[in-house]
């Protein structure tokens, strides 16, 4: 009997990150029915997750010190830092590019091993559906992130962005060009979801907006556009993280709002009202898969480069736009483009993802 623990940003009430978990879940209990799986999170809330997944799911923290046989990656975009830190980071990571990432590693597990801080391991490592992003020259997570990346058996990445990065700190072995975790829909559909808005008169319109510091404007922006666009439509503002999108949350306090909480809405009920619209203007990149995956297309608001490479994933079902086109004009043209996608168009661009995914997946679990 196997012993695994899947790792992600899993338990923080992100919409997104429930969906890698659920997804993750479901794959390795399929692959092995038996084994005993835990989850890596902080706090270590054990009700959220048996909540998502309607079974108990053992939970531990970050600072335990555990053996598993395997442990696996689920989905996310968890490897990056943005933020600059101290002095002394900019030295360590300057330090660990002189001697090599390689040779780090061994220092760091030679260092752990005498301080006793070995932490968690396991024999095998698996990544799936992985983003990975860039780190500052200061970066506080890099010392951490290195030896985690060297240690994957194999990490199947999102985007060839993310083979770029890791192509940068010389990270070449063991990596397989993939797409997101959430294009396996078998895996968290709910069954019976519907989708009856080709009939409806006024069209609904999903909003899925984040806060996003390096450009505050763009929140503003939309404000302004979505006025005259709610007396066309019926627009719903959606919250896939309450925790994080406070000002998204203040500033659209005027539509009527879904916010995600598995404590007080059913997952189920959260993607049927997801389904239930027309169109989707999103700024997150799992708000254009999952509309994707419920059949709706999306007009998604390029606020970072891994949502231009959502829309290289969904070419037809989705129309990107700059911060620089963000404006009524183009808006309202792609709300025209889009009210004409077929459900067949959109099915494709899912079932490519799906597929590739699937294949890698099967070839590296069971070998087939």
């Amino acid at each position: 009997m196997k012993n695994i623990l899947l790792i992600g940003y899993y338990g923080k009430g992100n919409f997104g990150d429930d969906v890698l978990f659920k997804i993750t879940y479901n794959i390795v209990s399929q692959w092995q029915p038996n084994a005993n799986i835990s989850v890596l999170c902080e706090p270590h809330d054990n009700y959220y997750f048996s909540n998502l997944i309607g079974k108990d799911i053992r939970v531990i923290h970050h600072g335990a010190k555990e053996y598993f046989d395997v442990i696996i990656h689920g989905g996310g975009g968890t490897f990056f830092d943005f933020n600059e830190s101290s002095l002394s980071n900019l030295f360590i990571n300057n330090f660990i590019k002189t001697i090599g990432f390689s040779t780090y590693k061994k220092v760091d597990s030679v260092i752990r091993k005498i301080t006793h801080k070995e932490g968690i391991s396991c024999d095998t490592r698996y990544g799936f559906g992985i983003g990975v992003g860039t780190y500052t020259e200061s970066s506080e997570k890099l010392k951490y992130n290195i030896p985690i990346l060297l240690d994957f058996d194999c990490l199947i990445v999102r985007d060839k962005l993310s083979i770029k990065n890791l192509n940068t700190m010389s990270i070449t072995e063991n990596i397989k060009l993939g797409s997101d975790l959430a294009f396996l829909n078998n895996f968290w559909l709910p069954k019976n979801i519907y989708n009856n808005t080709q009939t409806q008169e006024i069209k609904n319109i999903g909003i899925i907006l984040r806060d996003w510091s390096k450009d505050k404007d763009y929140l503003k922006k939309i404000k302004h556009i979505l006025k005259p666009l709610s007396k066309k439509y019926e627009l719903t503002l959606f919250i896939f993280d309450k925790t994080e999108d406070l000002e998204t949350i203040d500033m659209f306090s005027d539509y009527a709002t879904l916010i995600w909480d598995s404590m007080s809405i059913k997952f189920d009920d959260y993607c049927q009202k997801l389904a239930s619209q027309d169109i989707l203007i999103t700024s997150r990149a799992h708000g254009a898969i999952c509309g994707a995956v419920l059949g709706v297309p999306s007009i998604i608001i390029e606020i970072e480069p891994k949502l231009q490479t959502i829309h290289s994933l969904l070419p037809t079902s989705t129309v990107l736009l700059t911060l620089k086109e963000l404006n009524l004009s183009f808006i309202e043209k792609s709300i025209s483009k889009l009210l004409t996608c077929e459900k067949k168009e959109i099915s494709y661009d899912v079932n490519k993802n799906k597929n590739l995914m699937k294949n890698i997946i099967d070839l590296i679990l069971v070998g087939k």
